[in-house]
């Protein structure tokens, strides 16, 4: 409210009629109230002259009449922040109250019922300061509604509805797979999964970037997808792809990444021996003579996995070839008979490789014999028992021997 004790005004002019000696004459002014104060004031001044005076100058007078100011209610009442985050104390401050009024400086401020006062109970005003009462979740409810009025020293009001808004604060989350969860790949192109949650924005609201450097050096933000196409680069080798999300309110999540391999050679599978055998065709059968065991070599692609297996019976040698694709696997307590070999490749890629079968004969040793001559000389004789011809030929010197001693 202004302070005015008193105007003093000087009446310049003034258009009087003429009057008769000890007559008095009335005029009403009103004048517009100086800056500061509200409202109008009529000031009534007398003029009395006792004599005609020609010069009207002489028919003025000086008249001081006490004001007392009229007290103006406020017009305005404003709030510095309107925003706050999710999650924060009780009592943590939202924002500063201020309040426009012509003639007064000092006002009082609480929370009223009315219009735009349904959430008054979640906040409290210490002096001019709006603090929250509760700690809010924008999951819950993203805006609140309250009412404040702002009182002046003469007693006059003001009553403003307010919004306020609660800011999404939590980071989205999320993950990322390529080709599902493979490790390796034969193809430059390779498929994202992609996950995304957030705790206030939809998912299609949410943007996304991706780079195989964690700076994301190049990278644009674009709408976030579940699944996205991308492509390796040309050269053999471990690629790690990061993935970040941004919600709506600009909070970023932390970098994911997932890793796999580009694997573009091709897988092979040769056998180089079979026990003593260099390797011909899988059409070939591989003989070998007074063995039960067996040793297979071979060139693969480098590290890559291998099964050999000799059928009948549960004969499997698995291995892995070394740096340079060399392999061997070794087979002992065989029975002579005829073997199935079947052999099979796999590299890190997932390619496999499986010749076909290969056979394999197991003989027994020829028997030896020593047979005298007439003349007491030694001579050799080789039996194969596996031939009809040759147990023959053991019976009949069997039966000879026998008659030369027991004749």
């Amino acid at each position: 409210m202004a302070n005015l004790l008193n105007l003093f005004w000087t009446l310049l002019t003034c258009n009087i009629t003429s009057i008769g000696a000890g007559a008095t004459e009335t005029r009403e002014i009103t004048i517009n109230i100086p800056t500061g104060v509200s409202g109008n004031i009529t000031l009534q001044a007398e003029v009395t002259s006792d004599t005609t005076d020609p010069d009207t100058t002489n028919n003025t007078a000086e008249h001081t009449n006490p004001v007392t100011t009229i007290n103006s209610a406020p017009t305005d009442i404003l709030l510095s922040n309107q925003e706050i985050n999710e999650g924060l104390p009780v009592g943590t401050q939202v924002g500063i109250l201020s309040t426009t009024d012509p003639d007064s400086s000092a006002h009082t401020y609480t929370l009223v019922s009315g219009s735009g006062s349904t959430d008054n109970a979640l906040f409290s005003i210490t002096g001019n300061t709006l603090r929250t009462g509760t700690v809010f979740e924008y999951a819950t409810r993203a805006s609140y509604l309250i009412r404040v009025r702002s009182t002046d020293d003469g007693s006059l009001s003001y009553e403003k509805s307010f919004t306020i808004t609660v800011r999404d604060a939590i980071s989205p989350t999320g993950a990322i797979t390529i080709n599902s969860g493979a490790t390796y790949t034969t193809q430059q192109q390779v498929s994202l999964g992609l996950t995304a949650t957030d705790n206030g924005t939809q998912t299609a609201d949410l943007d996304i970037r991706l780079n195989t450097s964690d700076n994301f050096s190049g990278s644009t933000w674009e709408t976030y997808t579940p699944t996205r196409p991308f492509t390796l680069e040309p050269d053999d080798g471990t690629y790690t792809v990061y993935y970040q999300i941004r919600d709506a309110e600009g909070n970023l999540s932390t970098i994911y990444n997932a890793s796999i391999s580009l694997d573009t050679v091709e897988l092979t599978l040769v056998p180089i021996m079979i026990g003593i055998n260099p390797w011909q065709t899988e059409t070939d059968t591989y003989i070998l003579i007074g063995e039960t065991a067996v040793t297979i070599t071979g060139q693969s692609k480098p590290l890559a996995s291998l099964t050999i297996s000799l059928s009948p019976g549960a004969h499997v040698c698995q291995t892995v070839a070394d740096a340079e694709g060399a392999f061997s696997c070794s087979f002992s307590g065989l029975s002579i008979g005829d073997y199935t070999i079947q052999m099979q490749a796999e590299d890190s890629a997932g390619r496999t490789l499986q010749l076909a079968d290969i056979h394999l004969q197991l003989q027994a040793a020829p028997h030896i014999g020593v047979v005298r001559t007439g003349m007491g000389l030694p001579y050799l004789l080789l039996f194969v028992p596996a031939l009809a011809h040759g147990n023959k030929l053991i019976k009949r010197h069997q039966r000879k021997q026998k008659e030369k001693l027991h004749p």
